[in-house]
């Protein structure tokens, strides 16, 4: 899988994952746990427009400042929230080369980002 496949992948399992959370959450009625949906359902929404846009890792310089900082937003809880396989000593291994992949397209978007910060002082 190259670079590009595997941003579209994580934004995907990402993309899951906070359609699993609202699911989940949505079936209380206590007030966190309706905010926990609503605040889950706005992250899946936006995000399931976004995806559309991103064809690879260059294509993320053509989205504007706050879609840009969205995905990396959305990425970053993504790593936070990376579970590495321990089972056996392959799963083991290739998660950890999935989550160091993921912190360097997360390390080239945060350098691209206050890049251009830079460039517009």
């Amino acid at each position: 899988m190259n670079d590009d496949e595997f941003l579209i992948s994580c934004l995907k399992k990402y993309l899951a994952s906070v359609k699993d959370e609202y699911d989940y959450a949505k079936q209380f009625t206590d007030t966190d746990s309706m905010e926990i949906a609503e605040d889950n359902i706005e992250i899946y929404d936006i995000l399931k427009v976004l995806i559309d846009d991103i064809s690879g890792i260059e294509s993320l310089n053509d989205l504007d400042d706050d879609d840009y900082g969205f995905i990396f937003e959305c990425l970053q809880s993504y790593a936070e929230a990376f579970i590495i396989d321990g089972r056996d000593e392959e799963s083991k291994k290739a998660s950890e080369e999935e989550y160091k992949r993921l912190n360097g397209i997360l390390e080239e978007m945060s350098a691209d980002f206050y890049y251009d910060e830079d460039e517009d002082e």
